[in-house]
């Protein structure tokens, strides 16, 4: 609007000069908002840090005293990490070396050296190796029996020679897949390649599934396991399958990992944890966690803080920065007195006294919010009252953490591998996908080598025998028991 827009605008009279300015204040806020909203990172929203592009690194700080010329790496006295040495048993081969002469005086070593010469302990050093092309290949021979009558009759091919491609080389392809997100085409080339194998992608996908079939037992019994443990984390990540899309979730108990496929609902959750879950259930407050779970949660409070900078940073009114402002700063306090007790400084009866006078703030805090003239502010402050009890569950059950961390980092891998191979096309591809995620994954957390229990399963399946189990030990111990 330019001078004489203006005064024209003030000679049209009080009420159109004052509807245009109401509109005009309208529109500014708006304005307002959406330069905030595109302010979000993964600091004060739940974008994921890869979308936050290039930062700007921050400027050099001034060094200290004595650290002017302090070079990158490692600092005197620092405890450095040594490759461990394997046992001699593992070694094929040992190679003596010699010294040639004494470095101080010169004097040679004589060509033959008796052992006194010497000290009594080497020196060891080890360095590994991959053989080109380790191809370990057996040949069978199925003979025929030609009969009197004029029949022949070959002998039955064993079952677990049907597949053509061994047990070990299937797990390593569906363990470098899924758990390292190789695509079928590289796992194709690396077969090739690397181990000599040539194979085609269709072979590749065929031996996804016999793995996945071989696991089929052991992902049921730890799904089965999921509605009777006493607390779980939970997290969902989308995942296509075909033109639908469909969710990933994960849920994280203290000794397994369970990944299972089907649409963003409470159905699906409860398809996994169960109709009545009695157990502690860590996540964030998306909706249908809400629908699945009428017990006790315990919510994220890494969500909840970037809750808090996401209303100070996309919503520009003093009472929302000033909400956000006094949550954050009890939230650091609440989270000091956290380490004060992981830390062993406190016990757990003086980190529920300490936490008191804490919440006691927050929740007169949001008291006051809640009637708020903003709308956006009185709905955030509402929403956590009403949430309140699952905000602090952490403060009196061990073993629970206040933030859904371990869930959020176990969907990382899935999330990346999700962006290379775009999902699954059918639904048997996704419970390929939901079974070698949760074997891998579980096999990590437990300290077991993937692609050994890979091998177990496979041989199993192609034997007829029941398939290994991944329950922690005195779960396995009951069952063998019962």
């Amino acid at each position: 609007m330019n001078r004489n827009e203006a005064i024209n605008l003030y000679r049209s009279g009080e009420k159109q000069t004052v509807d245009v300015l109401v509109d005009l204040g309208r529109q500014i806020e708006q304005l307002k908002e959406t330069v905030a909203r595109k302010s979000t990172n993964s600091s004060n929203s739940s974008k994921p840090p890869s979308s936050d592009g290039f930062v700007k690194p921050l400027k050099k700080r001034r060094a200290q005293e004595g650290e002017a010329n302090r070079k990158p790496g490692g600092q005197k006295g620092h405890k450095g990490v040594s490759r461990e040495l394997f046992p001699l048993d593992q070694v094929r081969e040992i190679l003596p070396f010699y010294p040639e002469k004494c470095k101080k005086c010169g004097t040679p070593v004589p060509d033959n050296p008796t052992p006194e010469m010497f000290t009594s302990e080497p020196i060891r050093h080890q360095q590994f190796e991959i053989p080109p092309k380790s191809l370990d290949i057996t040949e069978c021979l199925r003979f025929g029996f030609k009969c009197c009558c004029g029949t022949t009759t070959w002998a039955e091919l064993p079952v677990e020679w049907q597949s053509g491609y061994g047990p070990r080389l299937t797990a390593t392809l569906a363990y470098l897949t899924a758990g390292h997100r190789i695509s079928r085409r590289g796992a194709e080339d690396i077969s090739g390649t690397l181990l000599g194998v040539p194979i085609s992608t269709g072979s590749v996908c065929g031996l996804l599934n016999h793995a996945a079939e071989s696991v089929k037992q052991t992902f049921e019994e730890l799904l089965s396991r999921v509605p009777d443990l006493p607390f779980l984390n939970a997290d969902e990540t989308s995942w296509p399958i075909g033109r639908m899309l469909s969710w990933l979730w994960i849920l994280v108990a203290p000794k397994f990992v369970v990944f299972k496929i089907g649409p963003r609902n409470s159905e699906t959750l409860k398809g996994v944890i169960g109709e009545h879950f009695d157990g502690i259930l860590c996540c964030d407050r998306f909706q249908a966690y809400f629908k699945a779970h009428r017990g006790v949660f315990q919510f994220c409070w890494a969500h909840l803080i970037r809750n808090f900078k996401e209303l100070a940073s996309t919503y520009p009114k003093d009472e929302a920065q000033r909400l956000s402002q006094r949550m954050l700063d009890e939230a650091k306090r609440l989270f000091h007195i956290w380490h004060m007790y992981t830390g062993g400084d406190i016990t757990r009866s003086e980190l529920i006294r300490l936490s008191l006078p804490i919440r006691a703030r927050m929740n007169a805090c949001l008291q006051k919010y809640q009637a708020s003239e903003s709308a956006k502010v009185s709905k955030f402050a509402k929403n956590l009252l009403q949430c309140w009890q699952g905000l602090f569950t952490f403060l009196y059950h061990e073993g629970v953490e206040p933030t859904n961390n371990i869930a959020e980092q176990g969907v990382r891998p899935p999330v990346m591998w999700r962006r290379i191979c775009q999902g699954n096309k059918t639904d048997q591809g996704a419970r390929v996908t939901e079974r070698l995620l949760t074997v891998i994954q579980t096999c990590r957390m437990q300290g077991r080598d993937p692609i050994e229990f890979l091998t177990q399963a496979i041989r199993a399946y192609r034997k007829g025998l029941p398939a290994p189990s991944l329950l922690p030990t005195e779960e396995n111990q009951l069952k063998k028991a019962a």
